[in-house]
């Protein structure tokens, strides 16, 4: 049960630290002041502790205990290994549940994971016929229903197909026929489903030719219900702190998501970490390097975007809970205002010396 701990709390950790290729500096612009919070309202609002990355790292093991390998490092190739050199750099100046973005290369890490999954599905028998199955959501927790719709095209041109549809489980059994209105569309009530994965099967036809569709849902009744945010502020160690609150289902360990956003909508930094939380009312707060916002030289108010809260289960799987999007807005900060020295990371620091003595003896 330790190791299976340490191992989730380091999730986050490895998953950002993959994404930070995209990882640049900006210049300097003119500052102004800023409030800041004192931190330990935000450690007693979380009811918990903050992990030890050193801990973490030292001593996660995976199923056959052997310790954790990072890929990059098996390889001999010396601009793999450089490469790897140099994101280990950058990312070991910054708190481990950080990932810095550059919003002008990269794309938003969280709502890749919400954007709705569709794909035109060629026809069977013959060349004509085209169709794509839609749903509003891919997870449902506490709705009533969900929609979804086909859209369906004939020699490139916009045609409604005649519509037959299903809902299944995994194993392909059937539970029952659906129906589509007039317009492709379909409404499906949730209320009498159990928690699970289902499978919606549609086959469009149209003249002589046949499309066969198949989507997933996923419908989870216990999953976390986000209730507001609590407020927004520096730490002593003029990191940035947000408090969420959080109506918890089901005790487990959860995963917590976040994005923060510039004024003009931009994604600057992300957040990720494997957290344990008791059923109930909990706090759950997200803190952001400050130093990345220094480096940045980041001026003005900070949106934090969108927060997720996922419940992960015995095998690791991530139960992705519902996309909240507060936009909830911070007053005008100065980059002067955030930390200005790293906070470099003694795990990160071992890799370092370990690929550049393997590069020096290449």
């Amino acid at each position: 049960m330790k190791n299976k701990k340490k191992l989730l709390l380091s999730m986050s950790f490895l998953c950002l630290f993959g994404a930070s290729y995209y990882f640049t500096h900006t210049s300097v612009v003119q500052s102004h002041s800023a409030t800041v919070s004192d931190q330990s309202n935000f450690k007693q609002a979380n009811k918990r502790s903050p992990a030890s990355v050193e801990k973490i790292k030292s001593k996660i093991k995976i199923s056959s205990e052997q310790e954790l390998q990072d890929p990059l490092e098996e390889k001999t190739d010396v601009q793999l290994l450089k490469q790897s050199l140099h994101i280990y750099k950058e990312q070991s100046q910054y708190h481990f549940t950080t990932l810095p973005l550059d919003e002008s290369k990269t794309e938003n890490p969280l709502l890749r994971h919400y954007q709705n999954k569709s794909y035109w599905q060629g026809s069977i028998q013959g060349d004509h016929l085209r169709a794509r199955l839609l749903s509003d959501k891919e997870f449902y927790s506490q709705e009533k229903e969900a929609w979804l719709s086909v859209e369906s095209t004939w020699k490139g041109q916009k045609s409604p197909a005649q519509l037959k549809a299903f809902l299944m489980t995994p194993e392909r059994e059937n539970l029952g026929e659906l129906h589509f209105d007039k317009n492709s569309k379909l409404s499906l009530p949730l209320t009498t489903l159990n928690d699970g994965i289902y499978l919606i099967q549609v086959e469009a036809s149209l003249e002589n030719e046949k499309v066969q569709l198949l989507k997933s849902i996923a419908v989870r009744k216990d999953l976390p219900q986000f209730i507001s945010v609590i407020n927004a502020g520096l730490t002593n160690q003029k990191d940035l702190v947000f408090t969420s609150a959080w109506e918890i289902k089901k005790s487990s360990y959860y995963l917590v998501e976040a994005v923060l956003c510039d004024e003009k909508g931009k994604a600057i930094a992300a957040f990720e970490e494997a957290v344990s939380l008791k059923a109930g009312e909990q706090m759950v707060t997200m803190k952001f390097d400050g130093y990345w916002l220094y480096q940045k030289r980041h001026q003005g108010k900070i949106t934090l975007s969108q927060i997720s809260l996922s419940q992960i289960g015995e095998a690791l799987e991530i139960n992705r809970g519902p996309l909240v999007e507060p936009q909830y807005q911070t007053h005008s900060f100065s980059w002067e205002n955030f930390r200005s020295t790293p906070n470099p990371d003694p795990v990160l620091q071992e890799k370092i010396k370990g690929l550049e003595a393997k590069l020096s003896s290449l």
